[in-house]
């Protein structure tokens, strides 16, 4: 691998913001309590380090470089709920639901990264893809 003086860390931003909420229903019985929670976040990964493949005429197979920028967003939300309480047994319930965008913002010098068969990073598309 050929060294690279101009390598600099990797640096993230992050934003995210969330609730979590319980209502206490004191109706006897059924349904005594529920719960929602809900997530929002957007992340930004610049200068991700990666072995860039070069010429075998440079006496190397690649070099280090700051080549990837990822950024995704997503929420998560959760409804717990307690369906039935007595003193001798409790029932609870519980549904979840999340969703991440992830996306290759940004690869340094323009060109798609080859992974492995039908795998690459190319920018614009999911961190992840399979493209053939």
């Amino acid at each position: 691998t050929l060294s690279n003086s101009a390598l600099d860390v990797e640096t993230s931003r992050e934003f995210e913001v969330g609730t979590d909420l319980t209502l206490g229903l004191n109706n006897g019985t059924f349904l005594p309590s529920v719960n929602v929670s809900f997530t929002y976040w957007d992340r930004e990964s610049a200068g991700i380090i990666r072995a860039i493949d070069v010429a075998p005429s440079t006496g190397s197979e690649s070099y280090l470089t700051n080549a990837l920028t990822f950024k995704s967003h997503g929420i998560q939300a959760a409804l717990n709920f307690t369906m039935l309480e007595t003193n001798k047994v409790r029932w609870n319930s519980t549904i979840n639901f999340g969703k991440s965008v992830n996306t290759v913002a940004d690869i340094s010098n323009d060109k798609d990264i080859a992974l492995g068969n039908n795998h690459v990073i190319r920018e614009g598309t999911p961190v992840g893809a399979f493209l053939g």
